[in-house]
Parts: structure tokens; sequence; C-alpha cells
């Protein structure tokens, strides 16, 4: 369970429980398109919600979700320079094939 989401609803309310339904309707829905795959509501989902509950103003909220990425982007930069190279994830596109360019004539 998603501790933001335990927060929310430990926080109650309508909007606690407008948010719990609409992210269940949403899994069981993309359950149901997309069997093969586990998809959730990311955390920015109910950070939101819980900003809300708290009192944060709304202008607040982008800046409340950068703030607290700073400590890892700071990692990621330290780590970066003390191996001097670019962190990249790693990963493989099994997607389609990309349309190719038609020339033009």
């Amino acid at each position: 369970m998603c501790i933001l989401r335990g927060i929310a609803a430990e926080l109650g309310g309508d909007l606690a429980d407008f948010a719990i339904g609409v992210e269940q309707a949403v899994v069981d829905t993309l359950a149901e398109l997309k069997p093969d795959r586990r998809l959730y509501a990311n955390v920015e989902f109910y950070a939101g919600v819980v900003m809300e509950l708290c009192g944060i103003p709304r202008p607040m909220f982008t800046p409340t979700f950068a703030v607290s990425r700073v400590i890892g982007w700071t990692t990621n930069i330290i780590e970066q320079a003390e191996r001097g190279k670019i962190i990249r994830p790693t990963a493989r596109y099994v997607g389609p094939v990309a349309p190719q360019p038609i020339p033009l004539r």
C-alpha cells in the first residue's frame, strides 16, 4: 500500500474518499485493458491529496514536489562527479519499429 494513500485515508474526508475511489476505478480499468501489466497511480497522485488535506496552498504544490526531489538530484550529481561519467538507466526498447521517413523526390 502506498504510504501517502494511507496518510490520506488517515486524514480522511470527502477528498481522500474520492481519491481512493478514483484510484481503484482506474486500477480496475487498467487491469482489464492491460492484464499483462500492473499499473498504478504514481506518488504525485496522493502527494497532491495529502498536501491539500494539510492546508498547503495549491500554488505551493509544484515547489514542494521539486524541493522533495533535490536530495535525489544532488545525490545523482555527486555520484556522477565521483565516477566522472553521466549515469544513465539501462533499458532496451522493445516497441514497434519507428516509421521510416519517405525521401523527397
